[in-house]
């Protein structure tokens, strides 16, 4: 069932058109992420979702309702959304429990089941002890867990969150996004999550949708993103990889340092000329080639070691063509060293 749905949504300021044309549909319950750099147009397509500002063209919808359009926006209180900011937003001056429940009291719940509600919610986000505790009492992280909570109790229809563990270390962002997803898991909620981290998409997110300048470039879950990104933007943004120029011809794919057959590897050209996208973690080291093995030829022009992997540049034979490659600390090789680099073509994904 769809729960929300965005149907050729744009908005533009003046000239300058911040989202173009972005049709999406989520599920009910889904987790979706919108994951892009600065000014993709990630925080525009929230807010219009949100209903803070109305958009240039297109329809939001939720269970078949329009919630906007170029001539008519539901007012945010009335969508039965909740929305959690990069600064959290809770008051100083109130407990975790009396924040959580603000949104209850507003709603003119009677105080058993506010005090219920409240007192259940904190144990689920492993905030019960600290329920008569004020903010500047609280940790970042246990904050967040604060406005989580307020967003969640109110028992919203859609939940949207923007940025909201910018404003927290890499550890506690890392813990963070992990207790995302598990109250995700617990709640079922419809969730739209704007980050520029693909970090916190991988974990929390069923599915991404990966945004450029103001557009889609692709949407799908985690794992068919990685591994079958469809243009070059998505194969750099998500994670590292080389791309490499190729073109087809007469049965083979052509590039700098070899022609492969076609049939070896696992997808289709979009075009006559394309690129190779290849994970720095999918080619092999050696200093032989493996027997049957579709390999470059090269020398290890610089190496960095990082602890749990050895971060190397091949010169790849034949050209100017530099491959990254990672691999455990065990494959130790020096600079200068002639080594082959394998690679299993099935695994490498065609781009536009």
């Amino acid at each position: 069932m769809i729960k929300l749905s965005l149907k050729n949504l744009s908005r533009t300021f003046g000239a300058f058109k911040a989202v173009d044309d972005v049709s999406l549909d989520l599920a009910d319950g889904e987790f979706v992420s919108l994951l892009g750099p600065s000014g993709c147009g990630k925080t525009t397509t929230l807010r219009m979702i949100a209903g803070f500002i109305p958009p240039s063209a297109g329809t939001i919808e939720m269970n078949g309702r329009a919630l906007s359009n170029p001539a008519s926006v539901v007012p945010p209180e009335k969508r039965q959304m909740s929305m959690i900011f990069q600064s959290y937003a809770i008051w100083p001056n109130m407990t975790v429990a009396e924040n959580v429940g603000f949104g209850l009291g507003v709603r003119k719940l009677p105080r058993a089941e506010i005090e219920a509600r409240v007192k259940r919610i904190l144990e689920v986000v492993h905030l019960g002890t600290l329920a008569g505790r004020y903010p500047s009492e609280l940790s970042g992280g246990q904050q967040q867990r604060v406005a989580l909570a307020r967003a969640i109790v109110v028992e919203p229809q859609v939940l949207l969150l923007d940025e909201p563990l910018s404003n927290l270390d890499a550890s506690l962002r890392e813990e963070m996004r992990f207790e995302i997803r598990r109250l995700h898991n617990e709640f079922k909620i419809t969730s739209v999550y704007v980050t520029h981290d693909q970090s916190e998409a991988m974990v929390t997110s069923d599915r991404i949708v990966v945004m450029n300048q103001g557009r889609i470039e692709q949407a799908s879950t985690p794992v068919d993103l990685y591994g079958n990104p469809k243009t070059r933007f998505v194969a750099s943004f998500i994670g590292k990889t080389n791309l490499i120029d190729a073109k087809r011809e007469n049965g083979n794919v052509v590039f700098t340092g070899g022609a492969w057959p076609l049939a070896a590897f696992g997808s289709t050209p979009p075009g006559q000329n394309f690129q190779l996208s290849i994970r720095p973690h999918d080619v092999s080291l050696g200093r032989e080639v493996p027997p049957g093995a579709f390999a470059f030829k090269g020398r290890i022009a610089e190496r960095a070691y990082l602890g749990d992997v050895w971060d190397y540049a091949v010169a790849v034979d034949g050209g100017q063509l530099q491959l990254r490659v990672t691999t455990t600390p065990r494959d130790m090789f020096e600079v200068g060293d002639t080594v082959y680099c394998a690679v299993d073509p099935s695994i490498v994904a065609m781009v536009e």
